[in-house]
């Protein structure tokens, strides 16, 4: 193999540097030229496993020794070992987020766009190619869970995810434990991120707790004192709104949420009135709402808000929300601890 492709591959993958340690390859002469950037890489496999790295590199420097050659039955142990992320995948009708966890830590996380007319095979290198942009080999993936909105797109992504990675994945639904009771005509109904806003919001503190999950619709969902989700509310999110005004209209211009409104509501001319209306208008919507919920479950319900609600919606708001970017994802997470096998 060229000297490079090994560099690049023991920077990228500790467990390719393993592997030619358990194959009995000096690799040594390969990683001579960048010695101090294969440095982390070296280190992440022998510190964590008793080996005197430090030595090691001492006498390098002095060129007396050799990485020292290891058995492959040390090889496998590392590999099981490095097993430790947990994969999982949000499925919204905008996006597609995919984050890693290992140690209930979040390691990474990504979007994709959602597209209904993606193969699986366009959705396996999709998901592979952001696999490999956070340097994640899909043999490290112990276990997964998949939350979706869209019901047409979950059979493809789970059967794109199980095309190169051969983990258990489980799928929000009837049969999986979440810890709350829903209070609902039709539980099966429920969206799964809201089902897994609440169990996150919940590890920050008991109820009444309200979560709001904006991307295409905003969607509100209660939890009361007794940790029951009892219902809620979907509207049209700001950006669906905006989109259709502009498209149906030929004189108002496209304008950007995340730029503030102006200090007066008086807006005079066509972008500040836009701004004002959707920033503020939007901002006094989901205060109207949330006096509503604080008079049905009482005025010390908190309000939790994840996904692409703006900054400057949140920021107009008078009533106090707290943003959390990883809300559902670690809510997915700890549904996944609660129904994992062993």
């Amino acid at each position: 193999m060229p000297r490079a492709r090994v560099t690049i591959a023991c920077l990228v993958n500790p467990e390719i540097l393993a592997l030619f340690l358990a194959k009995k390859v000096h690799f040594f002469k390969y990683i001579r030229p960048v010695f101090p950037a294969v440095r982390k890489a070296v280190h992440t496999v022998f510190s964590a496993y008793g080996m005197p790295v430090m030595s090691v590199f001492t006498r390098f420097k002095q060129k007396t020794v050799k990485l020292p050659i290891v058995d492959i039955k040390f090889f496998h142990t590392i590999k099981e070992k490095l097993k430790h992320i947990f994969c999982v995948s949000v499925i919204g009708n905008t996006h597609i987020t995919i984050a890693g966890y290992e140690h209930d830590t979040l390691q990474f996380s990504g979007r994709l766009h959602s597209s209904p007319a993606a193969t699986v095979d366009e959705y396996a290198m999709n998901l592979l190619n952001l696999l490999s942009l956070y340097q994640v080999a899909p043999e490290r993936i112990e276990g997964g869970i998949l939350g979706s909105v869209v019901p047409a797109l979950t059979g493809r992504v789970l059967d794109a995810l199980r095309m190169f990675c051969s983990a258990r994945f489980l799928t929000v639904g009837p049969g999986l434990k979440s810890g709350i009771k829903l209070r609902l005509d039709n539980p099966a109904q429920l969206g799964a991120e809201l089902l897994c806003g609440a169990v996150a919001a919940l590890e920050e503190g008991p109820g009444p707790l309200a979560v709001i999950s904006a991307d295409t619709a905003i969607s509100i969902m209660a939890v009361n004192g007794k940790q029951e989700l009892v219902g809620g509310v979907i509207l049209p999110g700001p950006q669906l709104s905006l989109s259709a005004l502009v498209q149906k209209t030929a004189q108002l211009p496209q304008i950007d949420l995340s730029a503030p409104a102006s200090s007066s509501i008086l807006g005079k001319n066509t972008s500040a009135c836009l701004q004002n209306g959707f920033v503020l208008g939007t901002a006094g919507l989901l205060d109207g709402l949330a006096e509503r919920f604080q008079a049905e479950l009482g005025p010390d319900i908190r309000f939790y808000a994840t996904g692409n609600l703006p900054r400057t919606i949140r920021e107009a708001c008078r009533t106090p929300i707290e943003y959390r970017e990883y809300l559902i994802t670690d809510g997915l997470y700890r549904i996944w601890q609660k129904n994992r096998k062993g």
